[in-house]
């Protein structure tokens, strides 16, 4: 007994690792369990378990410091954590954690190793306390992990379930099992996988974002086959604020949408495009508007179609224009209307089926002033031959009637023979009678004539009778040659 009190290190050495301790007798490792933690100087305290000693300020197992810079490895253990602590180097450490076996029913809080502890949680440190801090950081909580390099970067395991991969404030990850949360951060960012890529680069405050997909590794995806069918670019060399391409496998575009930082959107695209809007569709555009078709254009509407146009709108067709309407159309026109036909314009009225008797079947109202119509006339147009006004009625009954309250009816020509009234196939043969100039000057000479005709005696033979005028025939005939009109015919 009395040869081993005097190999025991003294209290002093027992309780702080005093180097003093020079004999290897007294170098030895001691088995002990911690009892507090302080994150906030990287130190813990252990009570021995052969000895019953409290050691106060010990470094967290594993801790090491890198000597050419802030980083370093930090294991933040728990309280209770059994552990092994060299005595006689100098202060005492802790060289690693000693093995427990703890059966599967047994609650690690309820275990014996931890029973009865005291002294435990995280306090600041005070003036005479030992620390280990240095440049590494504090905040840390029991079951903590870390290894920091040099340069502040490093990787931890955190409590709560966390954990963290740093390189930078712009270059880290951060996985959180609260709410399954991954938060990534990072100033350039390149993500690979086999469907394809998602690629962000900043250079001098500009940034740029381009994703590339596709789903056929033989042919879109493979190494060396990279020929993605879809693109999304933001910045960079895109053309707008984003750009959408779709490329064939050839890498030619056949669908592209710009949309630049002004709200302006541009879309190509080299085949068909099929749109279904079963629950309607409003469209409303606050500017204007321009379609261009290069092919054909159908537009098919089951129902009601309502155009309100408080402006002009004009139409061009290059070729024909077929209008087809299977019930009533109106026009209202405020205004003028005008129609200019190159060539032919054909009209037709079918009126009512059965035909009603006495129905009008086309109408024209003509409220204020006249109406004319011109036919070839001079300086309009290349003259065509034969022009003429040809109105035409085929039923039994079919009375055309002109009627003029005030005014005049004219027919004026500039030919001989031009006016028919009552022609069959376009043949009058008759010649009408003018009277004034014609047969009144021929009737006014004949009773002249006959009022100054007599004869030698009143009753019974008579000599040849007086003309104090001459025959008659000289007198008249040449009258006569007025008496026809010269343009107007008449038929049988």
């Amino acid at each position: 007994m009395g040869h081993g009190h005097n190999i025991l290190p003294s209290s002093k050495a027992l309780r702080t690792g005093d180097p003093c301790e020079e004999k290897p007798v007294n170098q030895r490792v001691e088995r002990g369990t911690i009892v507090s933690v302080n994150p906030n100087t990287l130190t813990c305290d252990v009570i021995t378990t052969e000895t019953q000693s409290r050691l106060t300020g010990l470094a967290f197992p594993n801790l090491a410091q890198d000597p050419q810079g802030s980083g370093g490895h930090i294991e933040v253990p728990r309280v209770g954590t059994q552990v092994y602590v060299q005595r006689g180097l100098g202060t005492a450490f802790i060289t690693g954690f000693q093995p427990v076996s703890v059966s599967r029913g047994t609650s690690r809080d309820t275990s014996a190793a931890i029973l009865g502890l005291s002294g435990q949680g995280s306090a600041a440190p005070k003036s005479a306390d030992a620390t280990f801090l240095g440049a590494l950081p504090t905040g840390l909580k029991p079951g903590d992990w870390m290894h920091i390099g040099n340069q502040g970067q490093f990787i931890g395991l955190f409590d709560q379930g966390t954990v963290g991969l740093y390189a930078g404030p712009w270059s880290h990850v951060l996985a959180t099992l609260e709410d399954d949360t991954l938060n990534i951060a990072a100033r350039n960012f390149n993500l690979r996988t086999g469907v394809g890529n998602l690629i962000c680069k900043d250079y001098g405050g500009k940034q740029s974002l381009l994703l590339q997909l596709g789903t056929d590794q033989m042919t879109e995806t493979g190494s060396g086959k990279e020929n993605y069918p879809l693109t999304l670019k933001m910045g960079g060399d895109a053309e707008g604020l984003l750009d959408m391409l779709v490329t064939d496998r050839r890498g030619t575009t056949v669908y592209k949408r710009v949309i630049s930082a002004s709200g302006q959107v541009r879309e190509e695209a080299t085949g068909p495009q099929d749109q279904t809007y079963k629950g309607g569709r409003s469209e409303r555009v606050e500017g204007d508007r321009a379609l261009d078709v290069q092919g054909s254009e159908s537009l098919n509407i089951t129902g009601d179609c309502i155009e309100a146009i408080a402006g002009s709108v004009e139409s061009a067709v290059s070729q024909n224009l077929l209008s087809q309407v299977m019930n009533d159309r109106t026009d209202f026109v405020n205004r003028n209307w005008d129609i200019s036909v190159g060539r032919n314009m054909n009209m037709t009225v079918s009126g009512a089926i059965p035909p009603i008797p006495g129905m009008t079947t086309a109408q024209w109202m003509f409220s204020n002033g006249s109406l004319v119509i011109d036919i070839g006339k001079p300086g309009t147009g290349v003259p065509a031959p034969m022009q003429g006004f040809n109105l035409n009625t085929y039923m039994p009954q079919g009375d055309i009637v002109l009627d003029s309250l005030a005014g005049k009816i004219i027919a004026n020509t500039v030919l001989p023979d031009s006016v028919l009234l009552g022609a069959s196939k376009g043949v009058a043969t008759f010649h009408t009678v003018k009277w004034e100039l014609g047969l009144q000057v021929f009737l006014q000479q004949l009773l002249t004539w006959l009022d100054a005709h007599t004869h030698p005696t009143g009753v019974g033979p008579s000599g040849p009778a007086t003309l104090p005028m001459g025959p008659a025939s000289g007198l008249l005939t040449p009258l006569m040659t007025a008496i026809p009109s010269v343009r107007v015919l008449v038929g049988l």
